[in-house]
């Protein structure tokens, strides 16, 4: 009918307004916003998050990020900041956490809140100039060019091509490389992280293995004082191999390998009792009992002076 306006009227399925605009259209529009407004903020939170079958332990990426990680009886949560990390070792009873920095003052660290303390100071040192400072059969005879098996802190050891590195030998444990595995040597302990948890293509940052480092001891400790050990030695022990550059983590199969004293486990289980009264003794005190300390192709200390490997 001519001249006759109905209000309200429906095309298709979809109501359009009183200027006739299609409210479908507006609706899909509202939604695409919405959507991509949410998925912005996920990807600003940094939330890492991992897919069945997928490596465990990615590395934190440069600005804020942040990924858990299981270790045996400890949770390691790690936050990646542009001036540094956070982490934090948890358990059923307690939890504890370490913020580390690199500065123009060199590698510092605080333990839950508590002050700022330095690891290492001055210029960093390559890998290759604590190895010269040091008694080792290989650095007498520095080239390889076949694979050798011999023994080596009680442990058979394989080096030369195409060993990245010396470590234990895989097929004389019948070890596979994906897996996680320890050997408790006659002054070390042997532990490879496998490549499962590090993953074929992860490079990760020295204070990212201090962490992780931190965390296998702590939950070798248990309980809240493998907790409180866990944190001192990782934020330790990061600050170390940050101090040096060139240090190869992964071996010719992806791994990565590190060895600690044996003695470092007693001395923690016997902390003298009066030591827990002082604070910040305990800190100091569980620090000091770190006498051999090698990651990847880096000792990074050696107060046994064992020669080697």
């Amino acid at each position: 009918m001519k001249g006759v306006r109905f209000m309200g009227a429906r095309v298709g399925a979809e109501a359009r307004n009183e200027t006739g605009i299609d409210l479908r259209f507006w609706r899909m529009m509202t939604g695409v916003i919405v959507f991509l407004f949410l998925g912005s903020l996920l990807a600003a939170s940094g939330v890492v998050v991992a897919r069945p079958g997928e490596p465990s332990l990615p590395l934190p990426v440069s600005g804020d990020s942040r990924v858990e990680v299981k270790i045996g009886t400890l949770t390691l949560d790690i936050v990646s900041q542009h001036d540094g990390y956070e982490f934090t070792y948890r358990t059923a009873e307690a939890e504890h956490r370490y913020s580390i920095i690199d500065d123009h003052d060199g590698v510092r660290y605080s333990i839950d809140g508590g002050p700022w303390k330095s690891v290492a100071l001055g210029p960093r040192q390559s890998s290759s100039q604590i190895a010269e400072a040091l008694p080792s059969d290989q650095n007498q005879n520095p080239d390889f060019h076949f694979r050798a098996q011999y023994w080596w802190d009680g442990v058979r050891f394989i080096r030369g091509y195409p060993a990245v590195y010396p470590h234990p030998d895989r097929g004389y444990y019948h070890v596979l490389a994906k897996n996680d595995w320890r050997y408790w040597g006659i002054q070390l302990l042997h532990f490879q992280f496998g490549t499962d948890n590090v993953g074929l293509s992860v490079n990760f940052g020295p204070y990212v293995v201090g962490a992780l480092i931190g965390g296998i001891i702590g939950s070798l400790l248990g309980g809240v004082l493998g907790t409180i050990a866990g944190t001192i030695l990782g934020a330790i022990i990061g600050g170390l191999l940050a101090y040096y550059y060139g240090v190869n983590f992964l071996d010719e199969a992806g791994g990565l390998w590190w060895w600690v004293n044996k003695s470092l486990f007693t001395a923690i289980k016997n902390i003298p009792w009066w030591l827990w009264f002082c604070g910040r003794c305990v800190e100091g005190y569980i620090a000091a009992q770190i006498d051999y300390l090698r990651v990847g192709s880096l000792t990074a200390k050696n107060d046994l002076r064992i020669r080697g490997p």
